[in-house]
């Protein structure tokens, strides 16, 4: 029987929601035919209910989670310790980090980021971390995916998800120019947008 996974939120950080579980489900079929002993890194982490996913696998050795938001930070390392039988197989870190700066430079196999990914509203008075990714909506994508090349091993794999209501033309062409490869594309509507997940792989 499959274990659950226990995750508590909190109205101060991101919660789960269609995104995350798109993400969810395309790591996990990822995971389905992949190999094991795999380190995965999960950037803007939230409760973690991702990388913590990712142990349903028995297939990931390492999880490293960041955030920015110290109360993610809080939040997901109470979520891993109510998953710690899940986990007790896989090395947990949670890091207070913007994307990779506070992170040591090794490789991991997977690198997952559910990003803010909606362009900024002109007009906007607060600019929300967890939500606008960017004049354009792209612009966190783009940082996080340059740095990502020191981070992602050779044959590594990113999960990464972006919005239709974003610049999608100026972000695919700024994924080829990077040399990255997208091998899978897998989208959800929800309401006025579709939310995409795609897996991008570096190219040979």
């Amino acid at each position: 029987m499959e274990q659950e996974v226990i995750i508590d939120t909190s109205e101060e950080v991101y919660q789960p929601a269609e995104d995350t579980y798109l993400i969810i489900d395309m790591l996990l079929s990822y995971l389905k035919t992949s190999n094991s002993n795999l380190s995965l890194l999960d950037v803007g982490t939230g409760t973690g209910v991702i990388g913590i996913s990712s142990a349903k696998s028995k297939k990931i050795s390492k999880l490293t989670l960041l955030d920015i938001n110290p109360k993610a930070v809080s939040l997901a390392k109470s979520n891993v310790k109510q998953n710690q039988e899940l986990l007790r197989e896989t090395t947990v870190k949670v890091l207070q980090s913007d994307l990779f700066t506070n992170l040591p430079k090794e490789k991991y196999d997977i690198i997952t980021f559910n990003p803010p990914y909606l362009p900024n509203e002109k007009n906007a008075e607060i600019l929300n971390e967890a939500f606008f990714g960017g004049w354009s909506g792209i612009e966190v994508t783009q940082i996080f995916l340059k740095r990502s090349l020191e981070y992602l091993s050779n044959d590594g794999v990113i999960f990464i998800v972006s919005s239709s209501l974003a610049d999608m033309n100026k972000l695919t062409t700024y994924i080829n120019e990077l040399n990255f490869v997208t091998q899978k594309q897998e989208k959800v509507h929800i309401f006025f947008e579709d939310i995409i997940c795609s897996e991008l792989h570096l190219k040979k």
